[in-house]
């Protein structure tokens, strides 16, 4: 064994250093990969307002067109 003559607290301290040093590792990871996500959420409202709002304006006004001329071809 190689940790023989150590002391048991640095045996306890390198057997728990891995997991913990991977924990941390995927920690990091998720952290990453989720403010990416927030990141693209952000890009999608901003898109939304330059794309999104004057396209339904646009079809708000042409169904109002729509239905001017249905009641002027009703008269």
């Amino acid at each position: 064994m190689r940790f023989r003559g150590k002391s048991i607290r640095r045996k306890i301290v390198a057997l728990l250093l891995v997991p913990l040093v991977s924990l941390t590792a995927i920690w990091a990871f998720a952290t990453v990969l989720t403010g990416r996500e927030a990141s693209r959420l952000f890009s999608v409202s901003d898109i939304v307002e330059k794309i999104g709002y004057p396209t339904e304006d646009t079809a708000r006004v042409l169904q109002q067109e729509r239905r001017q001329t249905l009641v002027y071809l009703a008269d």
